[in-house]
């Protein structure tokens, strides 16, 4: 399941890295790693699986919850 807790481009955190390993694990591409940075690399993986997942506000300001 996906992490449920807000995270926001720029930030830095442990939930940013339960959302990387997230994405990792499912086969998206974050080159870096977990780093619990989220920077463009987590930005465009996220957008890729929201798109995926049919949600809207692809990867950009307030993540949020990432239940559809």
């Amino acid at each position: 399941n996906p992490p449920t807790v807000p995270v926001a481009y720029g930030q830095t955190s442990k939930d940013v890295i339960a959302l990387q390993n997230f994405l990792l694990s499912l086969g998206y591409s974050i080159p870096a790693g977990p780093t619990g940075y989220f920077g463009s690399q987590t930005q465009q993986a996220l957008t890729q699986w929201q798109v995926a997942n049919g949600i809207t506000g692809q990867g950009v300001g307030l993540i949020g919850g990432l239940n559809p």
